[in-house]
């Protein structure tokens, strides 16, 4: 075994009772053992109990197995290897079948695995990995990976801190969630409250809104109560979107579009590009018209719509256009 206690070309002095050796020189490699089974084949298969792992985990279930201990699986190929939106290495327990995307790695002392998954976990892989399409991990270069080694006591208590600092940092994911989710909450009821009249006290001596639309649009539809939306709070009316919004149909974007455009271009679902021209003004809401539908946007520039979506801009004499795009946020 190739064994030193240092390396110059390492930029920090190895802690005392260190080694560094490699993957190849560590663990036992078993990807001999491991077979791929077709899609074709799996979807035939009746009795399909056994996890099927491939190069970032499980992705199928198959009916039989093929190893029936804890090993380390390292991904081979994919582009998980460079975007470690998942973890590169992981462990496979019980009895299951392993395709030829994952390397399968074994030891001795078992307990060195779990070490060496905090290692390649932690490292940048992009040296030993060839391919660009295809990113691949080969035999061959994940033996080269290097390993700096602390005795076997020291390891255990290294990976039980970082357990504990894992799952406080879970704790935190999982409260984040819950934080997100609660906070989502509070603004759809803030709005219910507001465009039902009971975020704030209400004035008498406000101008009822039906007086005001009757003067800014005289041929409005007005109603002060509806038996659908229940009795609205006092000086309060009911018209429709037309009467206080101009309503702008998108269309396409093919003879404005350009890298260098000042407007942004809209879709339902957000910026899709750059034009020369606009079609809303700032101040405007986009409502989805196919797509995305129910996540109005509100704009402070000016832009260009397409078809998709429909650019909705509030008559200032009468309606905010925060306020509508807060109503838009709310109504289903």
């Amino acid at each position: 075994m190739y064994l030193t206690s240092d390396k110059p070309h390492y930029p920090f002095e190895l802690p005392k009772g260190w080694a560094i050796t490699d993957i190849g020189e560590l663990l036992i490699n078993r990807d001999g053992e491991r077979k791929p089974v077709s899609s074709a084949i799996r979807c035939k298969q009746k009795d399909k109990v056994y996890d099927y792992y491939g190069a970032a985990g499980v992705i199928d279930k198959v009916d039989e197995y093929l190893f029936d201990e804890r090993l380390l699986l390292i991904g081979e190929d994919g582009a998980n290897l460079l975007s470690k939106s998942k973890d590169n290495a992981f462990f496979a327990d019980g009895k299951y079948w392993v395709n030829n995307h994952a390397h399968v790695l074994d030891a001795t002392d078992k307990s060195i695995l779990d070490f060496v998954a905090i290692v390649i976990n932690s490292m940048k892989l992009d040296d030993f990995i060839t391919g660009s399409a295809q990113p691949k991990l080969s035999q061959d270069n994940l033996n080269k990976i290097p390993v700096m080694l602390p005795p076997i006591n020291e390891q255990c208590r290294i990976l039980k801190k970082v357990k504990h600092w894992f799952s406080l940092i879970a704790m935190i994911e999982r409260c984040k969630d819950n934080l997100l989710k609660t906070i989502k909450q509070t603004k759809f009821k803030i709005l219910d409250l507001a465009i039902h009249g009971k975020l704030v006290p209400q004035d008498p001596n406000d101008e009822p809104a039906s007086e005001l639309l009757k003067r800014i649009n005289p041929k409005a539809e007005i109603t002060c109560d509806n038996p659908q939306y229940g009795k609205l709070p006092k000086g309060w009316c009911l018209c429709k979107i037309s009467s206080v919004v101009d309503i702008v149909n998108g269309k396409s974007q093919k003879n404005v579009e350009s890298s260098t455009g000042k407007y942004p271009i809209y879709g339902s679902g957000g910026i899709i590009g750059k034009a020369m021209e606009y079609t809303c003004l700032a101040g405007s809401t986009i409502i989805g018209r196919k797509g995305t539908i129910n996540h109005p946007i509100f704009v402070e520039e000016n832009f260009w719509n397409v078809d998709t979506a429909f650019g909705m801009k509030a008559n200032n004499q009468i309606l905010e256009d925060k306020y509508f795009y807060c109503f838009c946020s709310i109504v289903r």
